[in-house]
């Protein structure tokens, strides 16, 4: 079972044996209810957050590349264009303990403390209502599964800024912008575009662009209904 058609090619590439007893699930996020912009907001300022802002919710892990994200605020700054990041989640990377700490060197010596804000680990009642008051959230892993950041990203009707990855355009399609994952110069370019960050709602306020969060759980449920029947068949 695997959690995108991406993963899925990759697979039966590297496990070739695998070939034809695959099968994709697309798990999906169900929100928690509707966030007020009000009540966002006022989590928000209770962490003393500006009005602006871009939310990174992604673990310190190598994998996740926050140093290109310091590399273009450091571009941003230069060019008198003042960005703020909020990141949350762990600050520690089992595999490589010095992750962080560079990190955080990286931010101080680029004088960037004021514009990239470290949370570190927060209650998880307080991620969607701080990425419901950000400008936009923010995935710059060098890879990735069916995302879960994402999807609850989907969920709340966040909009996106994502890597050039196959899996990334499979889950978020046309609700995200995109960059290189490698170009710390093009990416300040063009993903903070406003006309593309704006929120683009239907009466359920979810994109047009994307299925109904209903539409994307039934999904959900057929394909893993479907694998158990194509399991036990097999038996």
């Amino acid at each position: 079972m695997l959690s995108s058609e991406d993963s899925r090619i990759a697979c039966e590439h590297f496990y070739p044996s695998s070939r034809g007893r695959t099968h994709v699930a697309r798990f999906a996020v169900q929100p928690k209810g509707v966030i007020a912009p009000s009540a966002a907001r006022a989590l928000a300022d209770k962490y003393e957050l500006p009005e602006r802002y871009i939310f990174l919710p992604n673990q310190f892990w190598q994998h996740k590349n926050h140093l290109l994200v310091v590399e273009a605020l450091k571009i941003l700054h230069r060019r008198g264009q003042e960005v703020t990041i909020v990141a949350s989640g762990s600050q520690c990377d089992p595999r490589d303990p010095s992750y962080f700490p560079r990190v955080r060197a990286a931010i101080d010596s680029s004088g960037l403390s004021s514009n990239f804000i470290l949370l570190g680990l927060i209650p998880y009642r307080d991620l969607a209502p701080l990425a419901v008051a950000s400008m936009a959230l923010l995935n710059p892993s060098l890879f990735e599964g069916w995302s879960t950041t994402v999807e609850e990203a989907l969920s709340w009707g966040v909009p996106l800024i994502c890597l050039i990855l196959d899996v990334n355009r499979e889950q978020a399609g046309e609700a995200a912008v995109y960059f290189d994952r490698y170009d710390a110069h093009g990416w300040p370019t063009h993903s903070l575009r406003q006309p593309r960050l704006r929120r683009i709602s239907c009466s359920n306020g979810q994109r047009r662009h994307r299925p109904s969060l209903t539409n994307v759980v039934n999904r959900f449920i057929a394909d893993f209904h479907s694998l158990v029947h194509r399991a036990v068949k097999r038996r």
